[in-house]
């Protein structure tokens, strides 16, 4: 399955990764699935295990594409 598929079973897009992250997180570098995240209820405003939110992240890793989403 992929992440379209599991937001379209009702995946919760919130949910955490095993190192205490939310999802959010992992898909910074891939604009397509931050954004399809985002639709489905991500919260952008919650913060990782080290306090950060995802646009902070996103910013620190260079991550231009996604910041300009």
């Amino acid at each position: 399955m992929d992440v379209w598929e599991l937001l379209q079973a009702k995946a919760d897009p919130n949910m955490v990764g095993p190192s205490g992250d939310p999802i959010l997180f992992y898909a910074l570098s891939k604009t397509n699935i931050t954004r399809a995240l985002l639709e489905a209820g991500a919260d952008p405003n919650r913060p990782n295990h080290k306090r950060r939110v995802p646009l902070f992240e996103a910013l620190r890793a260079n991550q231009e594409a996604t910041v300009q989403e």
